[in-house]
């Protein structure tokens, strides 16, 4: 990781939170989009485990394995879709999309992961709107178009 300074300033302008982590799951470098998504400074992140550090909650499943799965190191990690992060501090929860790619050294050898992590709030936000505009149009499609089939 001692290399990373010379990449900080691709990261900062990336809109993505990026958490870089060692094997175990410390966080060792966070970009200043973690505010965005987090509402946190980059520094609060560093030196803690990305799973005490990023709550992570679906209102459809088991509590996520997202994580655990992408410390192995095995390969990379979609997060689920439907998570988001529980933001204890602005009590409210972040709709977010990811996934984790396994760092290796120049030997080879597992040397970490990075995940990125998305706030797709907007998107979330529009679906529901679209959602709720054709749910108005099939109702309103099916009660008005019988009767004015009797005008005919």
């Amino acid at each position: 990781m001692a290399g990373l300074k010379y990449i900080e300033p691709v990261f900062a302008s990336i809109q993505d939170a990026i958490f870089i982590t060692k094997t175990d799951g410390k966080i060792v470098f966070a970009n200043h989009a973690v505010e965005l998504v987090a509402g946190l400074l980059p520094s609060d992140f560093v030196g803690e485990r990305i799973q005490r550090a990023l709550k992570l909650q679906s209102e459809k499943e088991a509590p996520p394995v997202f994580f655990e799965e992408a410390l192995r190191g095995e390969r990379a990690v979609e997060l689920d879709p439907d998570f988001s992060i529980s933001i204890e501090s602005q009590r409210k929860n972040i709709p977010v999309a990811g996934n984790a790619t396994p760092l290796y050294d120049p030997e080879g050898k597992y040397a970490g992961v990075v995940f990125v992590l998305r706030d797709i709030s907007e998107e979330v936000r529009r679906r529901k709107e679209q959602y709720e505009f054709l749910s108005f149009i099939s109702r309103t499609v099916t009660f008005v178009y019988p009767y004015s089939m009797l005008s005919m």
